[in-house]
């Protein structure tokens, strides 16, 4: 959402942006205007570690988070009304879509979805939460998957949405069904920060829904590697990326990444390891200099290009940044929307598909990082990426907002 109000901004708006604290820098770096509100999911992951470990599960993984968001929504009412009181426009990303909805009712302003992965129901494409099958499932598995994967997701929301947030607003609670089916929520515009090379528009999807392309915030002009990184870059061969951001903790990271060192070993490949924010464990990688470089993180759009291929969770923002560098993908998803975006490189013959935790060995590891360094596999990324880098999905979504009718 950074890389979207960045865009509004060049375009002449003034633009606010509501999110936690921890992202007060990022904003006001991008120019913005920064707005507080309690909505820390790295520290839900952290006190909730149970969440992450089911996060493949939608059921288990839903009722794990749902106190955290409970909580979150105790102040979500007069913080929202604090940013969004003099604005013309409100923009709602994901799950606060439904905070933003409301905020729009109190103060009768327009206000547009946004989503990062397609949650709309269809007919051409299973969801994400569920199993994804080898070969598509019948259209109407599809569309029913869809409206049942929207019922838990509002379970979860409920008590946060209708028991706080909207009590607090003086607002009549939504339907225990949802908001969804209201003719208002259905002819709201939806705008997707997704490329359509990835993911097509499904043919039953109405106008009101655009794919705009990715949103890229790019880092790299401001950016300068540490020495060390910079050094091991230029002494030797393309190394590949290891990295799972926020997706670890404890015991997990140093299982992960006595696996993810050997793997490294058997593959191969040098490589530099991410170990994020309480992620990989670089104590593990010591006395391996020669092999693998470990830092704590570097923008993605300036170290992608650099790399061979990226080992990752699958995160929305990751992907879209290693199809854009035109890099294969190895996957290992830990929860949410990553499994869906696994399937999605393997079906486009981007990656050798997505790899299960719970039972990850060094080998099954190494054997997929050669197999995304096959001829074949590199090819399609390059193309992929040519086709990703020759759209621009924030100017697509700002144009989009003005022929809609609601930004000039």
């Amino acid at each position: 959402m950074v890389a979207l109000g960045a865009g509004l901004r060049r375009a002449g708006h003034e633009v606010r942006l509501a999110s936690n604290p921890s992202f007060r820098e990022l904003v006001q770096s991008a120019g913005l205007e920064f707005a507080p509100i309690n909505a820390d999911f790295l520290e839900l992951m952290a006190s909730e570690p149970e969440a992450v470990r089911k996060g493949k599960n939608v059921f288990k993984f839903l009722n794990a988070g749902r106190k955290g968001l409970l909580n979150m929504a105790s102040q979500w009412a007069e913080q929202g009304k604090t940013a969004a009181q003099d604005a013309d426009l409100l923009l709602g990303n994901g799950m606060t879509v439904p905070l933003v909805a409301s905020l729009a009712e109190v103060f009768k302003k327009p206000y547009v979805q946004t989503h990062l992965q397609p949650v709309t129901p269809t007919r051409a494409m299973p969801p994400m939460g569920f199993p994804l099958p080898q070969k598509n499932r019948p259209g109407l598995i599809n569309l029913a998957s869809y409206h049942f994967i929207r019922f838990l997701v509002w379970q979860a929301l409920r008590p946060a949405i209708n028991g706080v947030l909207r009590k607090q607003l003086g607002l009549r609670s939504y339907p225990w069904y949802g908001p969804y089916y209201q003719t208002e929520v259905k002819n709201q515009p939806l705008i997707y920060g997704y490329s359509q090379h990835l993911i097509p528009k499904p043919q039953d999807w109405t106008t009101r829904i655009e794919i705009a392309g990715f949103w890229f915030y790019d880092q790299a002009e401001s950016w300068q590697p540490p020495p060390h990184l910079q050094a091991f870059l230029e002494d030797g061969p393309k190394p590949i990326y290891v990295g799972f951001g926020s997706m670890l903790s404890g015991r997990d990271s140093q299982e992960l990444t006595i696996k993810v060192v050997k793997a490294i070993r058997l593959s191969g490949y040098r490589a530099i390891l991410a170990t994020g924010w309480g992620g990989l464990s670089a104590e593990l990688a010591e006395g391996m200099e020669k092999h693998i470089c470990v830092i704590q993180h570097a923008p993605h759009d300036w170290l992608f290009p650099r790399v061979e291929l990226a080992v990752h969770h699958g995160g929305a923002g990751t992907t879209a940044a290693t199809v854009r560098a035109g890099i294969p993908s190895v996957v290992l998803p830990f929860l949410g929307d990553q499994p869906f975006w696994a399937w999605n490189l393997k079906r486009l013959n981007v990656s050798p598909g997505g790899l299960n935790l719970e039972n990850l060995t060094a080998e099954q590891l190494a054997h997929n990082i050669q197999l995304a360094g096959s001829e074949l596999i590199k090819q399609n990324a390059a193309l992929l990426g040519q086709k990703i880098r020759s759209e621009n999905g924030v100017e697509n979504a700002v144009l989009a907002m003005r022929r809609l009718g609601y930004i000039e």
